[in-house]
């Protein structure tokens, strides 16, 4: 091979080599185009929630009367947080007794204070980790009540429950509470019966119908030595008793042949806002004035007539005066005797058939006995009466005519 045909055969070489290494054009790659903007959604926050005991628990907001949460008997959870007021309110009916016992969380204590429905506040609690609070509601006291929690100091947080339990009074087993005034006083028979007294509820009426020639016996007892200021009241609504915080009283009134009718027990608090419970008692029995089952005469138009024998009869309170007719001969003999438990004394007169008194005012006192004998007096025979008068509270006597 001469140099001309190596020259050519090394050019050619060259060009094959150029050829290899560009190779085969890639094709062109077009450009994504920019994805459009999303817009942003906010996520809507859920109402705090935290559930109690009762499966509730107290929903915010709840930082004022208005926004006050209703809760209802049961437990209720709450949690205050940094500036936060928590209120709650709740209907209490008429005549119930109302009790809300609060408790921290932990030993978290906190600013306890409770509205009545007017929203005045009736009591508070500083810094309580544990407290109660019981009311005693009349029969007007009733409506929207309200408790509000409060951090003792600034930005406080804590966890407490709320216990809410209303129970219905039952004073006299009426399932209520006593009337609070003349015109809604609770109405009983014989018998015994129990009440309470507190908070709102601070006076309890009770009226009773006692017959005429009736002996009315009330016993009133404080339970545990509850002391209370009672009162009775005659039908026209007129205190005729008043014993100032006792603890245990006896009334007995005998009534004459007009002096029955509705009488009334007054039960109220010593002092602001006390508390306690009590006991009434309630008997009822007819005088029994010379065996006739009723009270003697009270005049001289309707005296109880008797003959030869002994009689008892009792007068006092109400009953103040004993009629009682006979038919005497030469030698009647009227012995009249005191008991022993009268308080101070009797006084007797004799009247003759016209009314007209043949003897002198004769005073018998507790034990004694006086005797008028119709011989030695010279009093003729024919029709007399006997009047017995008692010296206020009176008590049991005898007549014996012979």
């Amino acid at each position: 091979m001469n140099r001309k045909q190596l020259y050519l055969l090394m050019a050619m070489m060259g060009i094959i080599l150029s050829i290899m290494a560009c190779g085969s054009k890639a094709a062109p790659v077009e450009e994504a185009a920019p994805a459009a903007p999303v817009e942003e959604v906010a996520t809507p926050k859920p109402e705090v929630v935290a559930v109690g005991i009762s499966g509730e628990g107290e929903t915010e907001p709840n930082n004022t009367f208005d926004e006050a949460m209703p809760i209802e008997t049961g437990i209720t959870q709450g949690a205050l947080g940094a500036g936060d007021e928590d209120f709650y309110r709740f209907e209490v009916p008429n005549g119930v007794i109302l009790k809300v016992e609060f408790a921290g969380l932990d030993g978290d204590c906190f600013d306890v204070k409770m509205f009545d429905p007017k929203q005045k506040e009736i009591g508070e609690f500083g810094c309580a980790g544990e407290v109660t609070d019981i009311r005693f509601m009349n029969n007007s006291s009733g409506g929207t009540y309200y408790l509000a929690v409060v951090g003792p100091w600034e930005d406080y947080e804590g966890s407490y429950t709320i216990e809410l339990i209303l129970e219905m009074q039952d004073d006299s087993g009426a399932g209520g509470d006593a009337g609070d005034d003349f015109d809604t006083a609770t109405a009983i028979e014989q018998g015994k019966y129990s009440g309470e007294i507190g908070g709102y509820d601070q006076v309890d009426y009770y009226q009773f119908e006692v017959p005429n020639s009736g002996i009315m016996k009330v016993e009133f007892i404080g339970i545990e030595g509850d002391c209370f200021d009672v009162k009775l009241l005659d039908p026209k609504q007129k205190e005729i008793s008043e014993t100032g915080c006792t603890d245990e009283v006896t009334d007995i009134r005998l009534m004459n042949n007009s002096s029955g009718g509705a009488y009334y027990l007054a039960i109220e608090s010593p002092w602001e806002d006390y508390k306690g419970s009590y006991t009434i008692e309630l008997m009822l029995e007819m005088q029994d004035d010379s065996g006739a089952g009723v009270d003697a005469g009270d005049d001289f138009d309707t005296a109880t007539p008797i003959e030869k024998g002994e009689y008892f009869g009792q007068a006092g309170d109400f009953d103040q005066e004993d009629f009682y007719q006979f038919e005497a001969v030469s030698d009647t003999v009227l012995e009249f005797s005191a008991d022993v438990d009268t308080v101070f004394w009797f006084e007797l007169a004799l009247f003759d058939a016209g009314q007209k008194a043949v003897t002198d005012e004769i005073i018998v006192f507790s034990g004694e006995r006086d005797t008028i004998d119709f011989s030695e007096r010279e009093l003729a025979p024919g029709l007399y009466f006997l009047h017995i008068v008692a010296e206020d509270e009176g008590g049991r006597y005898i007549v014996e005519l012979r």
